[in-house]
């Protein structure tokens, strides 16, 4: 990020984890849940509102437990079990439209561009 220009970066000591352990009931200044890449999925604060939504239908959802991706930039995408069971075909997997299982940042026309920076980890946004 300093490398792209920005000044103004912190990092929480011990990270985002450590965080919640301080502030378990209403999460501090964190609003939402923290991703995990293990069988908890997520954890936040005892007292934490569902902020992201399914992609497909718009409906409040915050679990990644569909292995879908944005048929754009390919970073995994919210798909709620509803719109998944809608959407099964025979063979068992979800099939949806063209256009349908798109990210907020894509929607927004403003995503990482990785293949004109060389990686996700320094990619800026455009858009």
């Amino acid at each position: 990020l300093s490398e792209a220009g920005v000044e103004d970066i912190n990092q929480l000591d011990g990270g985002i984890h450590r965080y919640l352990e301080e502030y378990p009931e209403d999460g501090g200044h964190w609003v939402g849940k923290n991703y995990t890449f293990d069988k908890r999925f997520s954890h936040g604060a005892k007292q934490s509102d569902v902020i992201s939504t399914c992609v497909v239908c718009d409906e409040p959802w915050e679990r990644y437990n569909a292995g879908q991706k944005c048929e754009r930039c390919k970073m995994e995408v919210l798909v709620c079990k509803d719109c998944m069971v809608k959407h099964k075909t025979s063979s068992k997997k979800s099939t949806f439209p063209r256009g349908t299982v798109v990210c907020p940042l894509c929607k927004a026309n403003k995503r990482y561009d990785a293949h004109k920076h060389g990686n996700i980890s320094n990619a800026t946004l455009t858009g």
